[in-house]
């Protein structure tokens, strides 16, 4: 009963503390938008990931871009990925899908988000082999894409999914994705 209140307390939280989203307002007279400077310096590591010339290099820039994916700009979105990422290194994977379904029902444009649920309901897939988590976690992957078509966390678990579907020539597509995004592959 109570892991069941934990989800509407977030989202009590997420709605007091604000959602992160800027105000048209507050916008207009202002300096770029944090979402402007993320992409700027998005572009930037993602240039020189593809023309890294160093193993150790590349896993710093690929680091770089992590942190920065992981940043929602929103206290209560961060808290909420904070926690689900907790949960996940915690292997408490019903309870990650929780916090995760939160996060994006309250940041739909925040890609990580939807990778890190994508993430555990791929782990719950294997854990407890529910065909609606894998349909799910292809679904959140799809969404990710679409927020970030660079993000080579998603395109590696749809590698890894299409793997196992048996679907080598899909799996293969999304490789090559990746290793266009990062010649340098770990």
């Amino acid at each position: 009963m109570r892991r069941a209140l934990i989800p509407s307390l977030l989202l009590s939280l997420a709605i007091a503390c604000g959602s992160g989203i800027p105000h048209a307002a507050a916008q207009q007279d202002a300096a770029p938008t944090p979402e402007v400077t993320r992409e700027q310096e998005l572009a930037r590591l993602f240039a020189d990931l593809a023309a890294a010339t160093h193993p150790a290099d590349a896993a710093g820039l690929r680091k770089d871009i992590w942190n920065i994916w992981m940043r929602a700009d929103s206290p209560s979105i961060d808290l909420l990925m904070s926690r689900a990422t907790d949960a996940l290194e915690q292997d408490n994977l019903h309870h990650a899908i929780e916090l995760l379904d939160t996060v994006t029902a309250l940041a739909p444009t925040y890609a990580e988000g939807w990778n890190k649920r994508a993430t555990a309901l791929h782990a719950r897939w294997q854990r407890e082999n529910l065909a609606a988590d894998l349909e799910r976690s292809l679904a959140d992957i799809a969404r990710t894409l679409e927020l970030e078509p660079r993000h080579f966390g998603a395109l590696s678990g749809l590698a890894m999914i299409r793997d196992s579907q048996g679907d080598t020539a899909a799996a293969a597509a999304a490789r090559a994705r990746i290793r266009d995004l990062m010649p340098l592959l770990p």
